[in-house]
């Protein structure tokens, strides 16, 4: 239970309590100065009736905070991705032709057509490479299996959304053994070898949270995937041979 969500059950119960005191010791008052029945019954109304309203009162109060909570978090989101797109078309020498950001992790994925060139990154950081000096780019998954008896994989604490680099940085996809369980996917993005000894790899992951593999999520992502894996191809071709633009 969520600190927010003790708290108004604690208000509603300190609300059916405390009415509760006075009730019990005014209907004790009443009946020893033999007053009639209809008048405890009045005085029963008039407790449920104050219960009634103090309980509303701290609903409708969780309610505005809930609210506010969910309006704070959407303008906090929308000014994170504000700034990030700010920040790609800051960028000296790449004017972005096309761009996939990911929400919630703001790890993004950008090309420039015209000067062939990718920009990976999250947030404010980012790796600007030139086409030419890509030598193999993959789709990158890491699945995990959960059973009865949960295997992970040694890469398991990988940061969502994050940006990788090197050999060892990179996020490998990994499926881990078990029967009878369901594949839960925390990576599924594109892996990019380069022709550079310092940062040999880079990789992005385009999932925002961990999804199940069968889920609507998954192969959306998973389509996202695929066509950037084809339009690094197209750029890759381009670096090489003479190809007329085609639009992304």
């Amino acid at each position: 239970m969520r600190i927010k969500d003790m708290g108004c059950f604690t208000g509603i119960l300190v609300a059916i309590v405390l009415p509760a005191i006075p009730w019990c010791l005014m209907s004790i008052i009443l009946q020893d100065k033999g007053h009639s029945p209809e008048l405890g019954l009045v005085v029963t109304i008039g407790y449920i009736m104050t219960v009634v309203v103090v309980v509303l009162i701290f609903i409708n109060k969780g309610k505005e905070e809930e609210d506010q909570e969910i309006q704070l978090k959407h303008k906090e989101d929308k000014n994170n991705e504000v700034s990030t797109y700010q920040h790609i078309n800051s960028i000296n020498d790449f004017s972005a032709s096309k761009t996939l950001l990911v929400p919630n992790t703001y790890a993004f994925i950008s090309v420039d057509e015209q000067r062939l060139k990718v920009l990976i990154g999250a947030r404010m950081s980012h790796i600007l490479i030139d086409v030419k000096k890509i030598l193999d780019f993959e789709l990158l998954e890491m699945v995990r299996l959960t059973s009865t008896t949960e295997k992970y994989g040694a890469i398991r604490s990988a940061a969502l959304g994050g940006l990788l680099f090197g050999s060892t940085g990179a996020i490998v996809g990994a499926t881990v053994g078990g029967k009878g369980g369901t594949s839960q996917v925390s990576v599924l993005g594109i892996k990019i070898t380069l022709d550079d000894i310092e940062k040999p790899v880079v990789s992005v992951n385009l999932l925002s949270n961990e999804v199940a593999r069968d889920s609507e999520g998954y192969q959306k992502t998973l389509l996202q995937a695929e066509n950037w894996l084809g339009i690094l191809k197209i750029l890759k071709k381009r670096s090489t041979h003479y190809c007329p633009n085609v639009d992304f």
